[in-house]
């Protein structure tokens, strides 16, 4: 599976390859058999069966998965059978390598969900990709490694139409494809309206929906060839509720919730689903700046009583971002605590 983790600040990705709880607890060998008897039935689908079983005997093979993707979209083409492709794309997808693209000052990492009920098959290959600042991408890249993930990084302007294309390129050249991506862009330059600077109101929306739009377009193309995707852009809670000196950044998170809904209305016939995550007060090095007093006032508001972690919000992408989410498309996840409540 190919996931593109698209940001400039914030978050960490929680994104964990996982056995799907309607696939049976099968090894390679009894998968494999289990194909060959259904090539007999769908001919049509005989390449791209054979093509997962080759994958299934090693997974960590980036080669023999892009081949098992390239013959499963080949076996559509040709009719075969629809649930016995999905099962096969399961398969290929519960066990084949990711591509995450991480962020400027966000730490991307990986933790076990729910280990008795699901088995981690194997690791993701993780792209982490920083706005202009390849090193940083880099950082994080390694960090990745040190996880045990293999990581790369890479330096983009996710605000320049041609340098997303271009990222989105790269990731499809390499990978073969591209199944999952995440807007997760974010800057503030606060001040109260009257005394915003336009410059400032420009900056803010560039990053925080141009952003979304130019990584959109680009990656939407492959999706729309696949019949298949999700995408996941990450908005605010304000956009929900407002903020004073926020007029910018409440402007554009509001404007990422609207394009989600109206994108997801356009593609759902084919397969692909566009949610929003919306987070609330979450501990982050930005808001750890705060001083002890805003702080407090902050956490006043909430109704939990505290701000909440960086795994909050991750497990509401990895959520979105799995099979479990399959029926779930233009929805916006709150994760604050309850303060949008009011």
């Amino acid at each position: 599976m190919t996931v593109l983790f698209a940001a400039s600040t914030l978050l960490a990705a929680q994104l964990l390859t996982t056995q799907p709880t309607c696939m049976p607890a099968l090894g390679a060998a009894e998968i494999r058999a289990g194909l060959e008897a259904v090539v007999a039935r769908d001919p049509a689908s005989a390449g791209a069966l054979r093509a997962v079983a080759r994958f299934l005997e090693d997974p960590r093979d980036r080669g023999r998965f892009v081949t098992a993707s390239a013959e499963i979209d080949r076996a559509r083409r040709r009719g075969g059978a629809t649930p016995v492709l999905d099962y096969a794309q399961g398969l290929l997808y519960a066990r084949g390598p990711d591509i995450v693209v991480g962020s400027d000052s966000g730490l991307v990492h990986r933790r076990t969900r729910d280990q008795t009920n699901a088995e981690i098959y194997a690791r993701r290959h993780l792209l982490a990709a920083a706005r202009s600042r390849a090193v940083i991408a880099e950082a994080a890249a390694a960090e990745l490694r040190a996880q045990g993930f293999t990581a790369d990084g890479f330096g983009a302007d996710l605000t320049d139409g041609a340098q997303a294309e271009a990222l989105v390129e790269q990731v499809l050249e390499r990978f073969g494809q591209l199944d999952i991506l995440v807007n997760n862009a974010g800057a503030t330059r606060d001040t109260l309206f009257v005394r915003m600077k336009p410059e400032d109101w420009q900056y803010v929306l560039d990053i925080n929906l141009q952003g979304v739009m130019h990584c959109t377009k680009a990656a939407v193309r492959h999706m729309l060839r696949r019949r298949s995707g999700r995408i996941i852009n990450i908005s605010s809670v304000v956009a929900l509720t407002g903020n004073p000196g926020q007029t910018n950044y409440t402007a554009a998170k509001a404007a990422v919730i609207g394009f989600s809904r109206s994108l997801a209305r356009e593609l759902a016939t084919r397969n692909i689903t566009v949610n929003v995550v919306a987070p609330g007060y979450i501990q982050t090095d930005m808001t750890g700046q705060l001083s002890q007093e805003l702080q407090e006032k902050y956490i006043a508001q909430i109704p939990m009583g505290r701000v909440g972690e960086p795994d909050d919000v991750a497990h509401a992408v990895a959520f979105l971002a799995s099979d479990e989410s399959k029926y779930i498309t233009g929805h916006t996840l709150v994760v604050d605590g309850g303060l949008a409540m009011g």
